[in-house]
């Protein structure tokens, strides 16, 4: 202490009495750890529009996709990028299916949306109806054969997918975005 006397005598230092706070951060810490656990596992089937049923298995290979296309919304949008931070359209669903480890069920390597299309249309999992959760939907519009769109489907007549450089990867209705849905090209994982 700068101000203390040197050689004064000085008083026994009391114990800070803590007992009666230690029990009250030790509930407080579990109460807030409890509140993250429950807010994390029912937030994403809340926030996305889908009950928990929506994905039949937690353990399934398409909602570990849902899982991993669910933690990029609010990236970016740039042509030309799958990620991190930005993601186009197929980008992003490249980006998914490798993190996942099922790159193989969508083709193997990076494609265009286009390119998607006509992989899935050439092995006939190309379909106007029936979309479950981690298919893929191709979006039409313009030319003829073209594709200017691809987006994961989650289930409820929602999809996830990089839009534009104004909004990014979000969820959206998937007639919400206007372009008219093409096929849903129908991925082969455990639901």
């Amino acid at each position: 202490m700068p101000y203390a006397v040197p050689n004064a005598p000085t008083a026994p230092l009391r114990p800070t009495l803590r007992r009666d706070r230690v029990p009250r951060l030790g509930l407080a810490l579990i109460a807030l750890t409890t509140v993250l656990a429950v807010t994390g596992l029912e937030a994403p089937a809340v926030a996305f529009g889908r009950s928990n049923s929506a994905v039949s298995a937690s353990g399934s290979q398409a909602a570990r996709v849902l899982r991993i296309a669910e933690a990029h919304i609010g990236a970016g949008f740039r042509m030309g990028t799958e990620g991190h931070r930005y993601f186009d359209c197929s980008g992003f669903v490249y980006r998914v299916y490798e993190m996942a480890g099922l790159l193989g069920r969508i083709g193997g390597s990076r494609k265009g949306a286009t390119a998607y299309y006509h992989w899935f249309r050439n092995r006939g999992l190309a379909s106007r109806s029936n979309p479950h959760p981690g298919d893929l939907i191709a979006y039409g519009g313009g030319k003829p054969g073209r594709v200017p769109h691809i987006a994961i489907y989650i289930g409820n007549g929602r999809a996830i997918s990089a839009l534009n450089p104004r909004l990014g990867v979000r969820v959206h209705r998937v007639n919400g975005i206007g372009l008219p849905v093409k096929a849903y090209l129908h991925v082969q994982i455990s639901r």
